[in-house]
């Protein structure tokens, strides 16, 4: 293979500086184009290195200032298809629109995926050991924002988050351990279970065994968050509802959990003294759908048309 020899002298120059270089991206090629695309991101730091996949909308209509929006799919894996039902969305509010792909390849179990790789755990989830930090899936958002924002010569200083049914789980869970999280806005739509604000329960159900503290939750009480509901996700016998005894301690289905975690949520920041910017929202006539619950987040965070 020929190479130009001032890329042979540009990688030995970075090589010797310490830097990385992905010989897979030529240079000056732009990271996205104009509608429906895809990138990989890989950190050898992060996620012990394994290459992302990231689906991506850029509108037609970017600019600098656009907002940036990550949606983080269910544990279907679908992200594609994730991404396919917000671009509109997207295209109607100039947002450049990242979906994260977490492959059941990459990461089989719940554990590894929506409870953020943070432990290694048995199969009834109890914690074995931890995890370095760096290898937390967690730790991809911020790192893919900051590296998204470069490329695109994004203006801004932070992202709305939104995910649905186990996204939800992951983002309600990334910033109780993230709390310097670049995360401006985030919606939780239908969660399964959730991580309670309770520090006498275990990891996963509660708090109890990690590094969330009392700091941490006084940064996230203060964070605009929507908890987003469907009023007909109701079902108790779903497929894929997690009946442990510890999470039908939280409800009987979604519907109800979710205004379990809320109220939770409300009452320890009284108990901190902690005024919570959160709310949480109802979508009228939508069950378990990310599409339905869809709608509603584009008026948490865009407004009304």
């Amino acid at each position: 293979m020929k190479c130009n020899l001032n890329t042979i002298i540009l990688v030995v120059l970075l090589f010797l500086a310490g830097c990385t270089v992905n010989m897979a991206e030529p240079a000056g090629k732009a990271l996205m184009d104009k509608g429906k695309g895809s990138f990989v991101f890989q950190n050898e730091k992060l996620i012990s290195g394994l290459p992302l996949t990231v689906w991506t909308y850029l509108p037609s209509n970017y600019s600098v200032d656009s907002a940036v929006l990550f949606v983080i799919h269910g544990n279907g894996r679908t992200a594609e298809k994730y991404r396919n039902a917000w671009v509109d969305i997207a295209e109607r509010h100039s947002a450049l629109l990242l979906v994260p792909h977490f492959t059941k390849e990459q990461f089989p179990l719940d554990s590894q995926f929506h409870q953020g790789n943070m432990f290694k755990t048995d199969s009834a989830d109890k914690i074995l050991s931890s995890i370095p930090e760096n290898k937390w899936t967690f730790s991809v958002i911020d790192p893919i924002f900051d590296f998204v924002a470069a490329k695109m010569k994004n203006k801004s200083k932070g992202y709305f988050i939104y995910g649905h049914s186990a996204g939800s789980q992951f983002v309600h869970r990334f910033l109780f351990f993230k709390p310097d999280a670049k995360a401006k806005k985030a919606v939780y739509a239908n969660a399964g279970w959730y991580t309670m604000p309770d520090f006498n329960e275990l990891y996963p159900y509660g708090l109890k065994g990690t590094k969330c503290n009392k700091k941490n939750l006084r940064k996230l009480f203060g964070r605009k968050v929507t908890v987003l509901l469907g009023d007909q996700d109701t079902n108790t016998a779903h497929r894929s509802l997690r009946r442990t005894p510890q999470a039908m301690k939280q409800g009987a289905h979604r519907f109800e959990r979710g205004h379990i975690f809320y109220r939770s949520c409300q009452q320890l920041s009284d108990s901190l003294k902690v005024k919570c910017a959160w709310d949480l929202q109802l979508v009228p006539g939508v069950a378990h759908s990310n599409k339905g619950m869809s709608k509603g987040a584009e008026k948490v965070f865009f407004g009304e048309k």
